[in-house]
């Protein structure tokens, strides 16, 4: 598949290049993000993890693979204001990402 990043949710499943989300949507990589959630979909290994982070670098979702069996991972955060989101190459090991904004 491809990213699609003029949805919401944002849908994020090719990370071979670093992504600024504020960049690529508003030519602003401090760009105020409303997020509702962040889900991550379908890892598929132990110990394979997913990392965003602000602009300012600052851990917005970092989350690993623990169980044997992989998992599904969904962090709500009700609204909270992010100043941009970036996800630099690799951020993703595997699966996909949806970023449901308010």
């Amino acid at each position: 598949m491809a990213n699609s990043y003029g949805t919401n949710p944002i849908y994020l499943d090719t990370f071979a290049a670093a992504l600024n989300l504020g960049e690529l949507l508003f030519n602003d990589p401090n760009a105020l993000f409303y997020v509702q959630a962040i889900e991550w979909q379908n890892p598929t290994t132990q110990n394979h993890t997913a990392t965003i982070t602000t602009n300012a670098g600052i851990p917005v979702f970092d989350e690993k693979v623990d169980a044997a069996v992989p998992e599904h991972h969904f962090n709500e955060f009700s609204g909270v204001a992010f100043r941009g989101l970036k996800l630099g190459a690799g951020a993703v090991d595997s699966g996909a990402i949806a970023i449901f904004l308010v």
